[in-house]
């Protein structure tokens, strides 16, 4: 076994909760997500100001696939401040994300994600972080922890783990990646490759 500081590794500014972000899959199934079970209808976003004017710039792209976004006089204001240089996006009158949208097929997506592929931006540099972790969570300590958002099991997206290895899952190494890079990703996993060592080392000595 692993010492519980070992689990908690402080890595790049971020403490990781290795446990937590190894014990869950994720795979993205917009297909089968419906109101009450989907993130983009579950919670509230709250964004900072350089993430508010990334998304302000996208909005006319953004537009093209989530209307609800333009009005009579061009494009609303889809902002609320919340004080301390953050704000929150607002919900349509059915409790989705405004950015958001619905295919013919009835899949969900994300028009910040999509217009960013559109027009060949990084997808970080215009979706939300806690949207593009999400299910996973950054808990607002001093450092931050890299942990998983609660409930995450109530999603058709996401389910737990059987194995107790501690490793990601590709959906989750995904998202981390998008959100923080690959040499950032590329720690973790040795991280808990030498965990990994460490336990199999343990168990061996023990024999």
């Amino acid at each position: 076994m692993n010492s519980p500081d070992a689990l908690f590794p402080l890595i790049d500014g971020f403490i990781l909760d290795l446990e937590s972000l190894s014990a869950i899959e994720h795979s993205c199934a917009s297909g089968n997500c419906n109101m009450s079970q989907c993130c983009c209808g579950r919670y509230e976003i709250i964004i900072d100001e350089a993430e508010l004017s990334n998304i302000i710039d996208m909005i006319p792209q953004a537009s093209r696939y989530a209307p609800g976004l333009r009005s009579d006089k061009g494009f609303d204001n889809v902002f609320d401040y919340e004080g301390r240089n953050t704000y929150s996006i607002d919900k349509n009158d059915e409790g989705f994300c405004v950015f958001g949208y619905k295919t013919k097929g009835g899949k969900v997506f994300c028009s910040l994600h999509t217009a960013a592929i559109d027009t060949k931006v990084p997808i970080n540099s215009v979706k939300p972080l806690s949207c593009i972790l999400w299910p996973l969570a950054l808990v607002e300590t001093n450092p931050p922890i890299l942990s998983v958002q609660e409930e995450v099991s109530e999603f058709p997206c996401n389910r737990e783990k059987i194995s107790s290895t501690l490793s990601l899952d590709s959906g989750i190494a995904d998202n981390i990646k998008m959100a923080f890079g690959d040499a950032f990703l590329k720690k973790i996993q040795a991280e808990l490759l030498n965990l990994r060592r460490r336990s199999d080392e343990k168990t061996e000595n023990h024999r």
